[in-house]
């Protein structure tokens, strides 16, 4: 449509979610329709390679077209569409990674209703792409095979409540109610809860805190195209400290080479990274948290912008 009315412009689409393999796409009515629509523009970017290839491999299948496996392009119609990848990122310096922040009080803690000393941390839309019933399962593992944790250990999860409207989305939120009210009557006491969760959205300024607090941060997504969350966390670790277990699952998984991957499908590796991350020695955790934070400075949203308008604009 946008070339239809400006033939002259040079139009580019960035897709945020994972592109599915060719077989999981053709599931789709409106697949050629969709395909048609992106094939438009001259650059079409994703946050991985693969999911890159996934496109490529898709269009073969379903477009009459010419796939030039070197230049990653597509021609159909004598309009020549680039297929890159440009892993997205956040802005470093905005997200609590200045060097010299104040340490944040553990007080803050409280207010939620955390008063162990070991805490660890989920920060997600309340959506089933994210894995958190597959997270308490792993917590709930974790308890049981580790019992001296509990009433040591807590684990807080905010969860903003996401796509009300859709009766699937207020299913799964009433599904993870259940889920942390049955662990915490199961392993409860009277003065802990193993599981904390608040269906509530909070400014990054509060957030920025948890994540500085938190002894690790637990992101079990079973598919997410790149997974911001988990970058913040490295990002707000100015003091290199604390340990980020991530799914093999997300796109950052490609980028943050210091976090202890997960298949978030297994409680039993869930619980064992928990054990491994709250017994990991300091230089070991500042060893990850260095590396990641490297990778995230020196990729930053901005440099995510400014490559995907340099590709675009090198097309003039």
């Amino acid at each position: 449509m946008l070339k239809r009315s400006r033939p002259d412009a040079e139009v580019g689409i960035f897709l945020h979610t994972p592109w599915p393999s060719a077989e999981h796409f053709s599931i789709c009515p409106w697949r050629k329709e969709i395909l048609l629509g992106m094939l438009g523009a001259d650059i079409i970017g994703f946050h991985t390679q693969q999911y890159c290839n996934n496109f490529l491999d898709t269009v073969g299948k379903e477009i009459e077209s010419r796939i030039d496996l070197e230049q990653f392009s597509i021609t159909r119609d004598e309009h020549t569409a680039f297929v890159k990848p440009f892993p997205i990122s956040i802005a470093f310096a905005a997200e609590g990674g200045a060097e010299g922040a104040q340490e944040p009080n553990r007080e803050l803690l409280k207010e939620f209703g955390v008063s162990t000393q070991l805490v660890g941390l989920g920060v997600d839309r309340l959506d089933y792409t994210k894995g958190i019933l597959e997270r308490f399962k792993g917590i709930e593992h974790f308890l049981l095979k580790y019992p001296s944790y509990q009433g040591q250990f807590t684990f807080l999860q905010i969860a903003p409540v996401s796509r009300e409207e859709a009766a699937k989305y207020r299913e799964y939120g009433e599904a993870v109610t259940k889920e942390t009210e049955r662990i915490n009557t199961a392993l409860g006491t009277r003065e802990w809860k193993p599981i904390v969760l608040v269906m509530k959205h909070y400014a990054h300024s509060v957030l920025d805190k948890l994540y500085r607090l938190a002894n690790l941060c637990l992101v079990t997504s079973l598919h997410d195209g790149m997974n911001l969350v988990a970058k913040e966390f490295v990002a707000a670790r100015n003091d290199e400290q604390g340990v980020l277990i991530l799914s093999n699952f997300t796109g950052a998984s490609r980028d943050l080479k210091g976090a202890v991957l997960v298949n978030p499908y297994s409680a039993e590796e869930t619980a064992e990274a928990v054990f491994l991350t709250l017994n990991m020695p300091k230089t070991e955790q500042r060893r990850r948290m260095k590396t990641m934070r490297e990778a995230v400075r020196n990729y930053n949203v901005y440099r995510w912008s400014a490559e995907f308008i340099k590709a675009l604009a090198s097309l003039g």
